[in-house]
C-alpha cells in the first residue's frame, strides 16, 4: 500500500468528493492508501473517473446517515447535560440533608454541655499522660475513638470509649486499634464529654506522651480541649529518639521510633494490656519515661 502524494488533488475520499457536490459510481472501487508518511491511518480515495455530478436525491441520501449521526449525538449530549444537572441537584440536596443532620447533633450536644460544664473531675494530678486512639491520622477530618489520661503514679484519671459524630466505619483504623463501630455505638461523644477532659487538663503542669504534641493534643484541641499555656509539654519520641540512635542521612536527624520499640528497649512487659489501646499505651508511657528518668 502507499502513501498518498498530499499535492494529487485528484484523488479524494468519498465524502471529499460529496462536499463538492459529486457522489462516487455505483462500480467504483477506489484506492486504498496512507493518508501520510508516518502510517497512521489510511483512507479509500476516488478518482475523477469514479465520481459523478450527484443530483439533489443522491446527496440528499448520502448526507442523510451523518446528520442522523449529528442528531443522535446532540440528543445524548442534551440528556448527559440533564443528567449532570440532575446529579449535582441531588448531591447539593444531600448536602444540605448531612448539614442539617449534623447540626442536629450539635444542637442536642450543646444542650447536654450546658448541664454538664460543672461537672469536675474525681482526680487530678499536676502530672499526667494521654493518649488517643482515633479514626485517622488527619485531624481536621478523621475523629476520636478513645481517649486516655493518667497520673504520674499510673492511676486512671479519665478513660472512655468515643462515639464519632459522623465516621460510620473506619477499616484501616481498625486493623491497628481494634476498636470497632459496635464497641463505641453507645459511648458518648466528644463534645459530651470534653468538660470532664478539660478539668483533668486545667491542673496538669507536666503533659507526657508520645507524639503528642503533633498529634494527640491538635485532635483534642480541634474538639474544644484547653491545656494549661504554663504547662511542661514532654514527648516521649522526641526524648527517645537520639537515645535510640538510629540517623537518618536523608533528614539528618535520628529517626522517630513506635512506642512498641522504646517499650522494648527499657524492657517493658504489657502483661495483659495490648498495644494501640489508648490507657495501655498511657501506661507504657509512662513506664518509659519513668525509665529515661532513672538513666
Amino acid at each position: 500500500m502507499h502513501i498518498k502524494n498530499p499535492e494529487d488533488k485528484s484523488l479524494m475520499t468519498e465524502r471529499q468528493w460529496a462536499m463538492k457536490g459529486f457522489v462516487k459510481n455505483s462500480n467504483a472501487e477506489g484506492q486504498t492508501l496512507w493518508i501520510n508518511k508516518h502510517h497512521s491511518m489510511s483512507v479509500v480515495y476516488f478518482s475523477e473517473q469514479e465520481v459523478h455530478k450527484a443530483t439533489k436525491e443522491e446527496l440528499k441520501n448520502y448526507w442523510h446517515p451523518e446528520r442522523q449521526r449529528n442528531a443522535q449525538r446532540k440528543k445524548e449530549r442534551e440528556e448527559y447535560r440533564k443528567m449532570q444537572e440532575e446529579w449535582e441537584r441531588q448531591t447539593q440536596e444531600q448536602y444540605i440533608e448531612r448539614l442539617e443532620q449534623r447540626n442536629s447533633v450539635l444542637e442536642k450536644t450543646i444542650h447536654q454541655l450546658i448541664a454538664q460544664v460543672r461537672l469536675a473531675p474525681e482526680h487530678t494530678s499536676e502530672t499526667i499522660i494521654l493518649d488517643l486512639e482515633t479514626t485517622g491520622l488527619d485531624y481536621s477530618t478523621d475523629e476520636i475513638l478513645q481517649v486516655s489520661i493518667i497520673s504520674g503514679t499510673g492511676e486512671t484519671l479519665y478513660n472512655s470509649y468515643i462515639r464519632p459524630l459522623y465516621a460510620k466505619s473506619w477499616k484501616g483504623a481498625e486493623r491497628v486499634n481494634h476498636i470497632t463501630p459496635e464497641m463505641v455505638e453507645n459511648a458518648p461523644n466528644i463534645y459530651q464529654v470534653m468538660p470532664e477532659i478539660n478539668a483533668v487538663l486545667n491542673a496538669a503542669k507536666k503533659i507526657i506522651g508520645y507524639n503528642h504534641d503533633s498529634f494527640d493534643m491538635p485532635f483534642l484541641k480541634t474538639y474544644g480541649a484547653v491545656f494549661p499555656e504554663d504547662a511542661e509539654i514532654i514527648d516521649i519520641m522526641h526524648e527517645f529518639s537520639p537515645i535510640y540512635g538510629e540517623y537518618s542521612e536523608y533528614f539528618r536527624n535520628y529517626k522517630w521510633q513506635t512506642l512498641e520499640t522504646c517499650a522494648d528497649y527499657y524492657g517493658y512487659d504489657w502483661g495483659n494490656d495490648k498495644a494501640h489501646d489508648s490507657l495501655s499505651d498511657c501506661r507504657a508511657v509512662l513506664f518509659c519515661y519513668q525509665a529515661m528518668q532513672k538513666k
